[in-house]
């Protein structure tokens, strides 16, 4: 069975999603949530790829990419993923593959959407722990998910909220538009009260 064609070009946005092989866990210590993030930044910029947000979940992680030279990225997703693998696999004596198939990517061509996968990513991923079935019923407790989403560690949340400065995140135009820490935790308000996420149904990635 032939696989669909992976369509890149510059200047891109992408959400990016890849998942641990059978669903199992890719990270078992912080220690292994930062060395990824290292190699994140490390081939981000070898590869001329450009990182909005991120978060690392249990079994998988998200990426809001940037392509700034065209196949970038799937040059970037190989040499990172298979990096962090062998890493993974010496620490915990294993062979074969960590994740499952190949990444799955999702162009990202409207700047509101763009807005709002944001939020999706930096805030509602790690709200999954708290709220297991959010995407059905809706945040009950709009304050408890914003309250965990800052003592999160493992995305980019608190990089827009000014309270860390990320080395390997670039901003751009989500920078432009929101300039200041408040006008982002506007959005992620907006978002999370008028379940903007709905309008997102077509970019989120399982």
């Amino acid at each position: 069975m032939t696989r669909p064609l992976r369509i890149e070009y510059e200047g891109a946005f992408y959400h990016v999603l890849s998942r641990g092989n059978e669903r199992k866990e890719i990270f078992r210590d912080d220690k292994a949530r930062s060395l990824f993030t290292e190699i994140l930044g490390e081939m981000s910029a070898r590869f001329s790829v450009d990182i909005f947000a991120y978060v690392l979940m249990g079994n998988h992680y998200h990426l809001l990419l940037e392509e700034i030279k065209e196949g970038g990225i799937s040059q970037f997703m190989h040499k990172f993923g298979g990096g962090y693998a062998r890493y993974f696999n010496t620490k915990h004596d294993r062979v074969g593959s960590l994740f499952q198939d190949k990444f799955k990517s999702v162009l990202v061509d409207d700047e509101q959407y763009l807005q709002y996968l944001l939020v999706y990513i930096n805030v509602l991923n790690p709200a999954e722990f708290i709220e297991h079935n959010w995407k059905e019923n809706g945040i009950r407790d709009i304050e408890k998910v914003l309250k965990f989403a800052e003592e999160y560690l493992w995305s980019s949340h608190l990089d827009y909220l000014e309270k860390r400065g990320s080395l390997i995140l670039e901003r751009g135009i989500l920078g432009e538009m929101f300039p200041t820490k408040e006008k982002y935790a506007e959005l992620v308000r907006m978002v999370l009260r008028d379940k903007k996420y709905q309008a997102i149904d077509h970019l989120v990635l399982e």
